[in-house]
């Protein structure tokens, strides 16, 4: 738990302070050199090529346990603003009160949703990440969209059984 309030707390302090313009569910955090963030769509563009070191933040926009804000009672969580991620409903609005009951029960039912979405991670996504992180791009791309699928399919079955609800991320 102490590891993932440290986290919670690098990334709120990272996308408060990202670039104007850029969407919270995607920050770009200066030139991208350091720190990047991505989605099951990839990673947010950057200025610039890595540097010595390289941090990655894997998020989804649907995922409630990552952009709970418990100030959505009283104004719209900035989630809703434009652009809107592509996996959160274009029909979703905020209403006080209503939407942070809606994002409460988001968040409680967050490792239902399906892979890829809400807060079941997908292994393939991780893949991604770690490509990213680690330089690594000499593998063929059918190699990495081979090994990407096999992680996924292992994570579904997993998945299937009952009582294997392990939280990702």
């Amino acid at each position: 738990m102490e590891r993932t309030a440290v986290r919670g707390h690098a990334v709120a302090a990272l996308t408060g302070a990202r670039n104007p313009g850029s969407p919270v569910w995607r920050p770009r955090f200066d030139d991208g050199s350091f720190v990047r963030f991505m989605n099951q769509d990839g990673t947010a563009p950057a200025d610039a090529p890595w540097g010595p070191m390289r941090l990655v933040y894997l998020q989804y926009g649907s995922d409630a346990v990552t952009f709970f804000d418990r100030h959505g009672f009283f104004r719209s969580p900035e989630l809703l603003d434009a652009p809107r991620p592509p996996d959160v409903s274009p029909s979703m609005r905020w209403y006080p009160l209503v939407t942070m009951m809606q994002m409460a029960m988001d968040t409680s039912l967050s490792m239902s949703a399906p892979m890829g979405f809400g807060h079941v991670y997908a292994p393939s996504h991780y893949l991604a990440a770690w490509l990213e992180v680690t330089g690594i791009d000499d593998w063929p791309p059918a190699d990495v969209e081979r090994l990407g699928r096999y992680l996924d399919q292992r994570r579904a079955a997993e998945l299937s059984k009952p009582g294997d609800q392990t939280v990702d991320g």
